[in-house]
């Protein structure tokens, strides 16, 4: 898990240093802990430590992230996305007045 961990930070740092160095040490760290949260909670789920309190974790931290994506993409790009559906909608009456 470590070793994934940091192999997985430097990846993230290499990719995000053309846009801010700060940034892109903060974000290799965050992705490398997050690296070492999932394969801690694998190492205590196969060796059937507190199994049901690991996976309830586990679901969480899943839910916790996919409601952030959801809050981020439908806060943040409200315009842009309504400007794609709107785009695509005009598209598919026009196909549709054919």
């Amino acid at each position: 898990g470590v070793l994934l961990a940091g192999l997985v930070e430097g990846f993230v740092k290499g990719a995000l240093a053309s846009v801010d160095l700060k940034t892109s040490r903060l974000m290799g760290k965050i992705a490398s802990y997050a690296v070492i949260t999932i394969a801690t909670l694998a190492a205590f789920s196969e060796l059937k430590i507190a199994e049901s309190f690991v996976n309830i974790l586990f679901i969480g931290l899943i839910a916790m992230l996919a409601l952030g994506f959801g809050l981020a993409i439908g806060l943040g790009a409200k315009d842009l996305v309504g400007k794609i559906l709107s785009d695509w909608y005009k598209d598919v009456q026009h196909d549709l007045k054919k």
